[in-house]
């Protein structure tokens, strides 16, 4: 088959060809589109060099056999109504405080038909989401997120939102209601009720238990923030008209007003001026006077010009990613504390919970927190953030009728890095350990199987990693520190390795333990650990930028290919199917850290027909050995 068009050509392909109610605008051919089988391979080419692709969910199936033929059926079951996804496959996965967060991991053919329902669904509902919501959204990400926040300057206070139990709250006869909303699509909604329904499985005392699910959505499912968006779509236009009942009222009145010190130190400084010019110069009186003109001008360089205007009503400011979002506030602490109490009677009636502490328990720290933007630092994706103090960022304006300057505080955003997390995590990782509270550099035996080109490469992608999502921070430069950590463990890892010193290893390879190496093509190319002095830049903010984890990545990342549209490898057959190589998986014997390393980095796809697939599962087939089987393209009949 063709490779379809890309994700942002296909998204406005889909919209066109909605077909909308023209009373209420309600979308009437949803389902139509995602049973197409022109739907189902456009998701089936965004997911497919995905490395979770290869991840079972609660059954043995895989992407390994997926053929044309596939999709026909797929297409049918979905236009009888008759098919079934299977129950999702949960797992638990370990957060950054000591508890673990319950994953979703639903079959990978699964996974492509919902990937076809996001993808439909999106079309219709994405242009008419907030555009504070930042999450899960084409052309928008954490970046976008933080560019918005990074103008909040002069911002009193910080609430910081967070829901309990998200995901596992979604309140799925709510979510219908919001998909009529949008959709006049029966089968649609029979869809949905199938996918919500199907349960999850997990392992419970050495024997799978199947979990039927009355609520929630599979957090890391495909769909899952598609739906999180529409429920929460809810609270951001909720909060919209809160900003807008406050704007409205500030109509016509002034948020700020000349401040009366201010006033009065330049009414002083104009009559002592006035003073000294009649002094005789180099006189105890004039000295006396050109004294008391610097006293007065050394307070009044840290007095504002401007105070807030009592009367005015406060402004706020909203930005949302997921289920995580934040509020500035203009204005006094009860304004941010009534605004917390609206909000969490508004999620109420969506059936959600503000987290807070339990009720008489004292320590225990509360997610939703309000914070003194001038004192206290906010926390975001990721990012700290605090608005500096003002007397030592003051604007100077000067107004154009009366030609006067003003000394105005500019509440400047200072966003940070969270220096001591990272290390902490590096530390975790075992990139290096705390001796007598010293660092002890490690390396990571893991990679030792790996040609240094691309032990290079893991340590430059977890450094990378960071630096690209932090590139914005004012304290960038403390990425030296994380540098250096990763330098010393690549260093230790290339002498574990080789067998060789520190001295020994250096001499061969440099101080930035480069290499040259021959490409694919035969090309010569070079690698090293070298990197740019970083430099501040707080609005070198990414247009879209996928949050992901450094570590992991950097690790884990394993790639494949895809050979839809090729010709079998071992015979010439156009009808093929895919069979998925995993290396030394045919020995009956558990696999070691290291051997699922190596059958990691030797995964690749081969292009079968039906009778060579099935001899290779049988033990039948003789030909070349299938890792060096040649990929060749169909050849085009149209030419």
């Amino acid at each position: 088959m063709n490779k379809p068009q890309d994700s942002k050509e296909e998204s406005v392909s889909l919209r066109d060809k909605l077909v909308l109610n023209e009373s209420d605008q309600r979308c009437v051919n949803a389902y139509k589109l995602i049973s197409q089988r022109d739907t189902l391979q456009a998701a089936y080419w965004i997911l497919k060099s995905k490395p979770g692709m290869m991840v079972k969910g609660s059954d043995d199936e895989t992407l390994d056999g997926i053929d044309m033929d596939w999709f026909k059926s797929t297409e049918d079951l979905l236009n009888k109504e008759v098919y079934q996804p299977k129950p999702t496959r949960r797992v638990y996965i370990p957060k950054a405080n000591g508890k673990t967060r319950p994953l979703g991991i639903a079959s990978p053919r699964d996974r492509i038909i919902q990937q076809a329902i996001k993808m439909v669904l999106e079309a219709k509902l994405d242009p008419i989401y907030s555009d504070k919501s930042h999450g899960f959204r084409p052309n928008k990400g954490c970046h976008t997120a933080l560019r918005e926040i990074r103008d909040w300057k002069g911002v009193a206070w910080f609430i910081e939102g967070d829901i309990k139990a998200f995901f596992d709250c979604i309140d799925h006869r709510i979510l219908e209601k919001l998909l009529m909303r949008h959709f006049q699509d029966s089968r649609l909604i029979n869809l949905y009720w199938k996918i919500v329904k199907a349960g999850y499985v997990e392992w419970d005392t050495n024997k799978m238990k199947y979990i039927a699910s009355d609520i929630g959505v599979p957090q890391g499912g495909i769909i899952s923030p598609l739906l999180s968006n529409l429920i929460l779509n809810e609270l951001d236009v909720y909060i919209e008209g809160i900003r807008k009942e406050y704007e409205e009222k500030n109509r016509g009145i002034k948020d700020k007003l000349s401040n009366p010190v201010y006033r009065k130190q330049s009414n002083q400084l104009v009559h002592l001026r006035k003073k000294l010019n009649k002094c005789q110069r180099n006189t105890t009186r004039y000295e006396e006077v050109k004294g008391q003109i610097k006293q007065i001008l050394k307070i009044q360089n840290k007095t504002g010009s401007m105070v807030p205007n009592p009367l005015a009503y406060p402004t706020i400011k909203y930005v949302r990613y997921a289920d995580d979002w934040l509020i500035g506030v203009w204005g006094k602490k009860s304004t941010a504390v009534k605004l917390k109490e609206q909000i969490k009677e508004f999620l109420e009636s969506l059936k959600l919970t503000l987290s807070s502490p339990p009720a008489g328990m004292q320590g225990v720290k509360e997610k939703t927190l309000i914070t003194n933007a001038r004192s206290q630092e906010a926390k975001f994706l990721g990012t700290r953030i605090k608005r500096v103090a003002s007397n030592k960022h003051m604007i100077l304006t000067k107004s154009i009728t009366t030609g006067r300057t003003r000394r105005i505080p500019s509440g400047n955003i200072r966003m940070s890095i969270p220096l001591k997390g990272i290390i902490k995590r590096l530390e975790d990782k075992k990139f290096f350990v705390m001796e007598k509270g010293k660092w002890k550099m490690k390396s990571i035996p893991k990679f030792t199987i790996l040609p240094m080109k691309d032990i290079i490469r893991r340590y430059r992608s977890i450094y990378n990693g960071f630096f690209n999502y932090y590139r914005f921070a004012d304290n960038i430069g403390g990425m030296m520190k994380v540098y250096w950590i990763l330098k010393e463990s690549l260093r230790k890892t290339l002498s574990r390795k080789f067998g060789v010193g520190k001295r020994e290893l250096y001499g061969k390879y440099g101080k930035d333990l480069g290499i040259n190496y021959s490409n694919s093509k035969g090309e010569t190319q070079s690698i090293n650990f070298s990197i740019p002095k970083p430099k501040k830049d707080p609005m070198n903010f990414a247009i879209q930028l996928i949050p992901r984890d450094p570590l992991y990545a950097g690790i884990w990342k394993v790639r494949t290919i895809s050979s839809l549209g090729t010709i079998c490898a071992s015979c010439g057959s156009e009808e093929v199917e895919m069979h998925h190589l995993k290396h030394i998986r045919t020995l009956n014997v558990k696999l070691g850290k290291f051997d699922q390393m190596v059958a990691k980095i030797n995964r690749k796809q081969v292009p079968l027909c039906r009778e060579c697939h099935m001899k290779v599962h049988k033990g039948e087939y003789q030909g070349l050995s299938l890792k060096h089987l040649k990929v060749n393209k169909r050849p085009d009949t149209n030419k």
